[in-house]
């Protein structure tokens, strides 16, 4: 391979993020886990898929093995062991998604996990994280981020606006409609997407929130979009003043999703 298919100057700042997240999350009380990436059963997210392998042993029998799509399940034994605080950098795997802008089969991802912690303080992390790498790359300036020739303003607090707030806003659909799958249907078909009898509720939000929400959000600083209804949350706690929604959030700048969380449903039944 020659050097000339190395973009060093992006590879080199990459390094330096890499190592200003690590600085981040050691000041913040965390230490860095790391876990398998070759594991005997795969993550239980039916909408991923998955890369299976086979493992030889000595004799050349075959075990089933899969690439992990996320640390996730690794780290959170290690929760329920008594790990305290972690944070982990690694390489995760998902297959059937094609190469593009936004997808990749294999990528890095950071996940953490914060003891004890709601959606409203790792909202927080997330502000504070992004602050502080923008400030190592640049300690003279604003922590800004320039991206595709437009420039973000990382500065905290970011926009937060709940699933509800936003399907007002932005489709002009308010919070009874949008939880009621009739009535939904319904303004989907008004706005021209298509609707048959088979058509679920699930099919018809992201169908509006891909195309008339998502678009909206990051555009001039990172938004914090929370509360999503319970059936968009799996694993997230609901919300005690309203159980129709859960304490999860994702965050995105320039209509681009970098994170999602959620407090932590601990409740096994």
């Amino acid at each position: 391979m020659s050097s000339h298919q190395f973009n060093f100057p992006v590879l080199k700042q990459r390094a330096v993020i890499v190592q200003a997240i690590r600085d981040f999350f050691r000041r913040s009380g965390f230490w860095e886990a790391e876990t398998p990436q070759l594991v005997p059963l795969p993550s239980m997210e039916p909408y991923l898929e998955v890369f299976e392998t086979q493992l030889l042993d000595q004799n050349r029998q075959p075990t089933r093995a899969f690439l992990i799509s996320s640390p996730e399940y690794a780290m959170k034994q290690m929760l329920a062991a008594g790990s305290g605080n972690i944070f982990q950098i690694t390489k995760s795997f998902r297959n059937a998604e094609g190469v593009s802008p936004r997808h990749n089969p294999e990528f890095s991802i950071l996940e953490w996990y914060r003891v004890g912690a709601d959606y409203l303080q790792i909202m927080d992390d997330c502000e504070q994280l992004l602050k502080s790498i923008a400030k190592t790359i640049h300690p003279d300036q604003q922590p800004i981020l320039e991206y595709q020739g437009e420039i973000y303003n990382l500065t905290e607090p970011w926009e937060r606006i709940t699933v509800s707030q936003a399907f007002k806003k932005y489709a002009q659909i308010d919070q009874k409609t949008l939880l009621t799958t009739p009535k939904l249907l319904a303004a989907s078909k008004e706005r021209g997407y298509q609707v048959n009898e088979q058509t679920t509720w699930e099919e018809v939000y992201n169908q509006i929130f891909l195309n008339e929400i998502e678009p909206n959000l990051g555009k001039t600083k990172p938004t914090i979009i929370y509360e999503y209804p319970v059936s968009q949350a799996a694993l997230s706690k609901k919300k005690k003043s309203d159980p129709r929604f859960a304490e999860r959030f994702e965050f995105y700048i320039n209509g681009l999703e970098l994170g999602n969380a959620f407090s932590e449903l601990t409740d096994w039944q």
